[in-house]
C-alpha cells in the first residue's frame, strides 16, 4: 500500500484513471470514493462574523477554537447556549460534549447555580441511536441541561447576543422562529457533502 498525499482533480471512469493536482495519472482496477463533508458557515447569517467575539465560539473553527475555553473561564453566569444543526456533521457527539464539559467547568467555578445551560438541536433526538439517546437524555436531566429538539439555528447577532432558531418537525410550532438571548454561545454550523461532479469526466 502506498499513501499519495495529493488531491484529485478529476476521475475518468472509462479510462480507469485518476488525475491528481500534480498531473500524475493513477490507474486503478477498483475505485472507492469518499465524498467528505464541508462546514457551511455562510448558511447561518452572522455566525462567522461573530466568532471569537461577544461570547460566540465554535470548536469547529480552527481560528477561534481557543476562545471556547477563554469565554468559559470568564463566564460569570447567565445563559450558556449550545447548538447542533439538522444536517449530518463531523463528529456528531462533539456539539454536546462541549455542553457537558462546560457544565463541569461552571460547577468547578462555583457559578453553576447562576447559569442556565441550553442545548438546541435541529435533530429530533439527542442522538441517532436510541440506546445512547436514552442515556444522554438522563445525563441532561441529571445535570439540569435543557435539551430542545427540532430547534435549528438560522441566524446569530453577536452584538445583541441573540440567536434565532427555526422549529423543525411536524408539531404545532413547526416553522415558527424564536429568538434566544445568550451570554455564551457555542455554535456548530450546518455541513454539506462535497460535490463530486466536477471530479468526474465521461460519466
Amino acid at each position: 500500500m502506498k499513501w499519495l498525499q495529493s488531491s484529485v482533480n478529476y476521475v475518468s471512469p472509462l479510462d480507469n484513471v485518476v488525475l491528481t493536482n500534480k498531473d500524475e495519472p493513477i490507474y486503478y482496477d477498483h475505485l472507492v470514493v469518499a465524498s467528505g463533508i464541508q462546514l457551511n458557515w455562510s448558511a447561518i447569517p452572522g455566525l462567522q462574523e461573530s466568532l471569537g467575539k461577544n461570547g460566540v465560539c465554535s470548536n469547529y473553527d480552527s481560528s477561534s477554537v481557543s476562545k471556547t475555553a477563554e469565554f468559559l473561564k470568564d463566564f460569570k453566569g447567565g445563559i450558556a447556549l449550545f447548538t447542533q444543526p439538522a444536517t449530518p456533521i463531523k463528529c456528531a457527539g462533539a456539539p454536546q460534549k462541549i455542553a457537558y464539559l462546560a457544565e463541569e467547568i461552571l460547577c468547578k467555578n462555583g457559578i453553576r447555580e447562576k447559569s442556565d445551560i441550553i442545548f438546541n438541536s435541529g435533530m429530533g433526538s439527542i442522538f441517532a441511536v436510541k440506546k445512547y439517546a436514552d442515556q444522554l437524555a438522563k445525563i441532561c436531566s441529571n445535570r439540569d441541561i435543557q435539551f430542545n429538539p427540532f430547534t435549528n439555528l438560522i441566524a446569530v447577532d453577536g452584538n445583541k447576543k441573540q440567536a434565532t432558531f427555526k422549529i423543525n418537525g411536524s408539531g404545532e410550532n413547526a416553522g415558527n422562529e424564536i429568538i434566544q438571548k445568550f451570554d455564551f454561545l457555542h455554535a456548530v454550523p450546518p455541513m454539506v457533502l462535497q460535490l463530486l461532479n466536477h471530479f468526474f469526466s465521461n460519466c
